[in-house]
């Protein structure tokens, strides 16, 4: 009866080691998925900004909670670098024409074209 008991101790202490073994590794495959879906994200929102300039639209209205995920992220457009910035993550993308400004989750801004670049009316 002895054997019996210590054969399933020793059963489930390997079956923790295997899952910890498992685990921790995949961990870091789902944190790497989310990095590179919020870095896709940030492109998409470069591309809809450049998007406009080539309309024929006059001023383009962004909300905040258009273009980003959660209310922990700002979108923080310096010139022709967008970033998604959530505490202590950035994110980059790239713009074609230079723009200067930070935009909240709950926030919305006017763009219009100035000159070579894009302001906020």
């Amino acid at each position: 009866m002895i054997e019996f008991t210590f054969s399933r101790m020793t059963l489930m202490v390997c079956g923790a080691i295997l899952m910890a073994v498992v685990v921790v590794p995949m961990g870091g495959v789902f944190d790497s998925s989310e990095g590179d879906g919020l870095r896709e994200l940030v492109e998409r929102d470069a591309s809809a900004i450049d998007l406009f300039w080539s309309s024929e639209m006059d001023e383009l209205l962004i909300c905040g909670s258009d273009l980003l995920p959660s209310p922990a992220y700002v979108l923080v457009a310096e010139g022709h670098v967008l970033k998604m910035v959530c505490g202590d993550k950035v994110y980059r993308g790239s713009l074609v024409h230079p723009l200067e400004v930070e935009l909240g989750y709950g926030d919305e801004i006017v763009l219009v074209r100035d000159g070579d670049g894009l302001r906020t009316r």
